[in-house]
């Protein structure tokens, strides 16, 4: 709202003393200011003497410092951010008072959030922070407040950089926390020790330095196992599910698997929201990881898990969880040729989710029709195979996201394979038509195979007709 209506600093804070011999005078004196016998309190004497100071404070020379330093707090007070940043780098910070380097170091951190846009300006404020911390920990004054302040600087900045796919820096200034940091005792900053090394273990992955990730996440797990805090255990979680994902990335599906299974043995009755988030993560990646290694009847097992854990929880990130496991479980047990539960699987989801509005809840409803009208074609039940498509098309047939214009389009291929099956090829080429009035110059790769595939299709159809 400051920077919208170009707000400019309040008077408080731009001339205190004016302020102050103003308020007194109408708050105290009123309107009658003039006669003596209403300064009951002899606050006549007192504005005047805010006057006289604000006269010769007037007279009397500012330095160099003290002007960029009033300067850098009015472009904090009207919210300039980036003004304030740049103001800061023209501080001398060995002229600057012990209170006047913590007073600038937290208005660096807020002026820093305030952007929160990976400017230079941003990773600036984080230098700066460092800098005044240096030079109170040089004047021996270095404390809790100050020692915080820095490390979620220097967290912030790894973020920012890893956001910026700057992995290697990003490392340095996790590196950096955790050598100033990794020692604490105080709770809040071993969150930050334990957030810096998960940070780290994931822009190591994201150069591919799996083994490096993998160390990392375990310095997580053996500095912060035992925590009970809950910021604690949850940077813990989230430590065993990165292990997992890092070691299923390797092809190591065993130790993935033990990972995702130490994680349900220590949180798997956690109350906490993040943590309970993570263990249903846990076993869908268990359940999945069972079902690439062809172990489907223990796949399904960890989809039970999941569904009897959180099957009525109302969360969001805890329903998607749900509905991705009724899917997955689904595929599982076709994969058992158990195709009637297989159907059963997807119509449960269809049943929870069916009037969803969350996006990849839709994708999840998209996909169980999908899935269902497949396995009903196979079981040469061709009529409900193209009731499923048609659901599906009458729910998302003028979806926007991409992912459900590939459903439908699909849903509209199968559907004419289907009619095509039961002799129907009027239909069947009408189905083929409408996935080429729609999807016929997308440029999108799958789309145009499926759009080359119903032009074959139709073709072929037109053909036999023509020569009956």
């Amino acid at each position: 709202m400051i920077q919208a209506f170009k707000l400019d600093a309040p008077p408080l804070t731009k001339d205190p003393l004016t302020f102050y011999a103003k308020h007194l005078k109408a708050s105290l004196l009123g309107d009658k200011s003039d006669e003596l016998e209403n300064d009951v309190y002899a606050i006549r004497s007192v504005i005047e003497s805010l006057e006289r100071l604000k006269a010769s404070a007037g007279q009397l020379p500012v330095s160099k410092t003290e002007s960029r330093l009033e300067s850098f707090r009015n472009a904090v007070r009207q919210s300039k951010q980036r003004e304030a940043i740049r103001i800061a780098k023209k501080i001398p910070i060995g002229k600057l008072t012990p209170e006047q380097l913590r007073e600038v170091m937290s208005a660096l951190s807020d002026a820093a959030l305030g952007l929160f846009d990976n400017s230079q300006d941003e990773l600036d404020s984080y230098d700066l922070i460092v800098a005044f911390s240096e030079r109170l920990a040089a004047l021996g004054l270095t404390d809790y407040s100050t020692g915080f302040v820095l490390a979620r600087s220097l967290f912030r900045k790894g973020v920012r950089l890893g956001a910026l796919h700057r992995s290697e820096e990003a490392i340095v200034a996790y590196e950096e926390l955790l050598r100033r940091f990794g020692d604490a005792t105080e709770a809040a900053l071993g969150e930050w020790v334990a957030k810096a090394l998960l940070n780290k273990g994931v822009r190591l992955s994201a150069l591919n330095r799996s083994e490096e990730a993998i160390e990392a996440y375990k310095e997580v797990l053996g500095r912060f196992g035992d925590a009970t805090e809950t910021a604690l255990r949850e940077q813990v979680a989230n430590a065993l599910i990165n292990k997992g994902i890092t070691l299923g990335a390797l092809n190591r599906g065993e130790e993935e698997i033990a990972a995702y299974e130490e994680l349900l043995r220590r949180f798997g009755d956690a109350t906490e929201a993040a943590v309970r988030e993570q263990v249903a993560k846990a076993l869908l990646n268990k359940g999945a990881r069972l079902g690439a290694l062809n172990r489907s009847d223990e796949a399904i097992a960890a989809y039970d898990g999941l569904l009897g854990r959180f099957g009525d929880a109302t969360e969001a990130a805890l329903r998607e969880r749900v509905a991705k496991a009724l899917l997955n479980k689904g595929v599982r047990l076709g994969a058992l040729n158990r195709s009637e539960e297989e159907i059963t699987a997807y119509e449960e989801l269809l049943r929870r989710f069916g009037d969803a509005t969350e996006a990849a809840l839709r994708e999840h409803v998209a996909k169980a029709l999908l899935n269902k009208g497949a396995t009903l074609g196979a079981l040469n039940r061709s009529e409900e195979a193209i009731a499923a498509y048609e659901e599906l098309l009458r729910r998302f047939g003028d979806a926007p996201e991409a992912a459900l214009r590939e459903r439908v389009a699909m849903a509209l291929f199968n559907k004419g394979v289907r009619l095509g099956a039961l002799k129907r090829s009027e239909e069947a080429i009408a189905a083929y038509e409408d996935l080429l009035r729609r999807f016929g110059d997308d440029s999108d790769p799958k789309l145009r195979e499926l759009s080359g595939k119903a032009t074959a299709a139709k073709n072929a159809l037109a053909k036999k007709l023509g020569s009956a």
